[in-house]
């Protein structure tokens, strides 16, 4: 129900209009234009029925105060008058209308209800036109920003939230090698094979962003080239545009080619892989081996072994059929172990034929002697080289970690060795803890 304020200083006067309209609005009264004034800053009123001749603040300085204010601009006011020269000068100073006094109750209503249709006319007009000239200035910048992204030669479009389809500028098009229009983005993309497996995920996520209207969603996606012949990765963006509601309708996207980034992230991953694995066996070197190790005995409050393994003979090997057949064997043998033992634990090759194992998640004794027993089978397994079939054994010196912090490398080393040694004077072929 709308509010209707009725200013009069006159009592009989409200009441007539209480009377009049009690049906059709919640009724407020002022008897002052200095306490409607008060009452405007609180309550919503729709509408003011306002008496022109009262004490202190007249009509007509009310319609002057009330011109002050442009949140009043929409404001219905009919002025009540009998008197026709404040029936013109409430109308030039602001009033939508006036009542004369007196007049019937069907003139009245009449013109009360003029008044409240010609406001929501005048505001729905002041939205049609702000709706349209935000719509302009909106297309306006979305137009100046795509050339502007043109000019720079970056790869620019549109992607339409609601159609799921992309539209290209000419630089997109070069880019990408595709039509103006791509339709059904980002399935069609990912079937077609344009978007690489290894982006397909990280390309569904940068589209769910941009469905969310999140305000920057960046992603690397390796992708197709134009003419098909590889891929290239590409760092795309989106910035999210909004209607003259506010509904998100669309996204421009851009892309730059990041491939050189990715290429040298890839080769400083090769050169630290190549500084912590042994070159010929694809083992831990000695150094990556240790710090590991050394990690796993100061941090991880678990059972450990730390296991010392050198072949059997080997020189035999080398000197028989040669270093190049050595360093096969070699590779056949790390192979083997690494083969054996669980992700969880490592293996280093500490120099020459000494290699080491780091065996974690130790539950008791019989759990490592089935391991070892493991490993010394299956190195004694026959190794193919160049039509010669050569068999090699292993000795291996045990000594276990407990709990965290209780010791170093250095010193599980040291015991690790000295089973080794009780290994090889025992006979070979077999471990010593």
């Amino acid at each position: 129900m709308k509010t209707m304020l009725v200013v009069d200083d006159m009592e009989i006067n409200r009441a007539i209009f209480r009377e009049m309209f009690f049906r059709e609005f919640e009724i407020l009264e002022a008897d002052g234009g200095i306490q409607a004034l008060e009452m405007l800053k609180k309550e919503g009123i729709d509408i003011v029925l306002l008496d022109i001749v009262m004490p202190k603040m007249n009509g007509i300085n009310f319609l002057k105060e009330i011109a002050k204010d442009k949140n009043y601009s929409n404001l219905p006011i009919i002025a009540v008058t009998a008197e026709a020269k404040y029936q013109l000068e409430a109308l030039q100073n602001g009033a939508w209308d006036f009542i004369a006094k007196p007049e019937r109750e069907e003139i009245i209503k009449a013109r009360v209800f003029n008044v409240l249709s010609r406001k929501e006319l005048t505001i729905e007009k002041e939205r049609t036109e702000t709706l349209a000239r935000l719509q302009f200035e909106t297309e306006a910048f979305q137009y100046k920003l795509l050339n502007s992204l043109r000019k720079y030669g970056v790869a620019a479009w549109e992607y339409d939230v609601s159609k799921k389809c992309i539209i290209q500028n000419m630089n997109s098009q070069a880019t990408h090698g595709f039509d103006t229009i791509v339709p059904n983005v980002p399935a069609s993309l990912i079937k077609s094979k344009y978007v690489h497996p290894d982006s397909v995920d990280d390309f569904k996520e940068l589209y769910r962003e941009v469905i969310q209207a999140k305000p920057e969603a960046t992603r690397d996606i390796l992708v197709q080239n134009a003419d098909r012949t590889g891929y290239w990765w590409e760092r795309i963006t989106y910035i999210p545009l909004f209607d003259i509601e506010g509904k998100h309708t669309k996204s421009i996207g851009t892309s730059i080619d990041v491939t050189y980034v990715h290429e040298q992230e890839t080769r400083l991953e090769m050169a630290k892989k190549c500084a912590s694995v042994d070159s010929l066996t694809n083992v831990l070197n000695r150094a990556s081996f240790e710090e590991k190790v050394s990690f796993n005995l100061q941090n991880i409050d678990e059972c450990a072994a730390f296991v010392l393994l050198d072949f059997d003979n080997f020189k035999f090997i080398n000197d028989t059929y040669g270093h190049i057949a050595g360093d096969c064997v070699l590779k056949e043998l790390a192979f083997r172990m690494k083969k054996a033992l669980r992700s969880t634990d490592f293996v280093g090759r500490i120099g020459g034929d000494e290699f080491a194992l780091f065996i974690t998640g130790i539950i008791d004794e019989t759990f490592l002697s089935e391991k070892l027993d493991a490993i010394i089978k299956s190195m004694a397994s026959p190794i193919d080289i160049d039509s010669a079939v050569l068999q090699q054994t292993v000795s291996m010196g045990a000594a276990l970690k407990r709990g965290k912090g209780n010791v170093s490398f250095g010193e599980l080393y040291s015991r690790a060795d000295t089973a080794l040694y009780t290994a090889k004077r025992k006979g070979k072929n077999r471990w010593y803890m």
